[in-house]
């Protein structure tokens, strides 16, 4: 299948890659230039898991073009994967995606049985009003291309994995069956070939991703309030409260324990989205997402002060964090509920973090923990992973270090 990419960011480049990989004919395109070299040179342009074996795999079978109306022409389904940032107001900037389809011209074949696939996150609606309206207009060949809106669910660092993986496929058609060949290309990426695939407009999937997000964002939430609710209950244990309920099959285990609040590039932003898309509603008064916000938001202070009083009840100087980054096995650090709470902490205590998941490690304000770290003192070692690997060796420094340590893993 002759497969196109356009924005060649860490999700776009890796199914760039994956599709190369699995035998596609593939054409791709990045507005930077140093992306569009590094690849023609056979070097992954970004930093992601498995990402530089998928590009050798799968060398052979792609192409680095030097414009979109290149990658339309030698294609029959094209993703657009370009970044949609969040705005002020916790709405999307579509400009990014609108610039794509503005600089599409002068394509010399017929798009009547070609697809673009529209990946980016937008709000419901966006892909038509803001899109599709844009190519209809145009007085060319392009103007007949059909549309389609399937967004992935991936996590930065993980993108491979999550990509040929998932739950299942969110499809959403400008016309019924117009997806056929979009679901075609996936299929060669996707390990389980009987996951569900969830055909319906573009402005339901557009919706449905959001929404998706947001209801994980109040799971966990829910997740953290019941769970430090019981424990300030004599008696009462919030793991095993929190293990009942996710035993009722119509709740699930899934994001369902007490701990650190969501993070990272996906949750917060898609939480914020769907409470402005709620807020259009006319008389229509929800305001879960944002509640769930603000209770995120203070979940940091809340652990911040119970680590304090635990120190100084123990007159520890020390703290030692396992895990910084927002999830295990990315490597970032945006809204990172264990980053917050080891700079708060850095105010009060000498603050180690031990996680090979952090890539850029200058400028932390906090001090790498290894086997030439001067601790004096005792040390409280807080575990913010669910990578055991991660605390075994942390562990084994601290005993070769002969330090005494006090123990408390966020997620027991």
């Amino acid at each position: 299948m002759n497969i196109g990419v356009i924005g060649l960011g860490k999700l776009g480049c890796s199914m760039f890659a994956a599709f190369a990989a699995a035998g596609n004919k593939v054409f791709g395109f990045d507005i930077d230039k140093n992306v569009r070299n590094y690849l023609r040179k056979k070097i992954a342009p970004v930093s992601e898991t498995g990402l530089q074996d998928e590009i050798n795999l799968g060398f052979e079978n792609f192409k680095i073009l030097d414009n979109t109306s290149r990658v339309i022409e030698e294609s029959d389904v094209i993703y657009v994967i370009v970044p949609t940032p969040s705005l002020k107001d916790g709405t999307f900037d579509t400009k990014y995606l609108e610039n794509v389809i503005l600089n599409i011209r002068d394509v010399n074949s017929c798009c009547e049985n070609k697809l673009i696939v529209i990946t980016s996150t937008v709000l419901p609606g966006d892909t038509r009003l803001k899109l599709i309206s844009k190519i209809r207009i145009k007085n060319e060949k392009i103007s007949k291309i059909k549309f389609c809106y399937s967004p992935e669910f991936i996590a930065l660092g993980s993108v491979l994995n999550d990509l040929k993986n998932p739950d299942f496929l969110l499809v959403g058609e400008d016309i019924p069956h117009s997806a056929d060949i979009h679901i075609e290309a996936m299929m060669t990426l996707i390990n389980n070939k009987n996951i569900p695939i969830r055909r319906m407009s573009i402005e339901s999937a557009e919706m449905a991703k959001i929404s998706i997000n947001s209801y994980i964002t109040s799971k966990i939430s829910f997740a953290n309030a019941i769970g430090i609710a019981s424990e300030n209950i004599d008696n009462c244990s919030a793991k095993d409260v929190l293990s009942a309920i996710g035993s009722d099959s119509r709740i699930g285990k899934k994001y369902l324990n007490k701990g650190l609040g969501f993070g990272g590039p996906c949750f917060p932003r898609d939480n914020r989205a769907i409470q402005q898309v709620i807020n259009r509603a006319e008389g229509l008064e929800y305001y879960l997402p944002i509640q769930n916000e603000i209770f995120n938001s203070k979940l940091p202070d809340y652990y911040v002060k119970k680590i304090i009083q635990f120190c100084n009840n123990k007159n520890l100087d020390n703290v030692l964090v396992v895990g910084l980054t927002y999830k295990d096995g990315s490597y970032l650090l945006e809204e990172s509920q264990s980053y917050s709470i080891s700079l708060k902490l850095s105010k009060n205590y000498k603050v180690f973090y031990f996680d090979p998941d952090v890539s850029n490690k200058k400028d932390l304000g906090l001090e790498e923990f290894n086997l030439n770290s001067k601790v004096i003192g005792d040390i409280f070692l807080l575990n913010f992973s669910r990578d055991q690997i991660k605390l075994k060796i942390v562990k084994k420094i601290i005993k070769e270090k002969n330090l005494n340590y006090f123990y408390l893993d966020i997620w027991e």
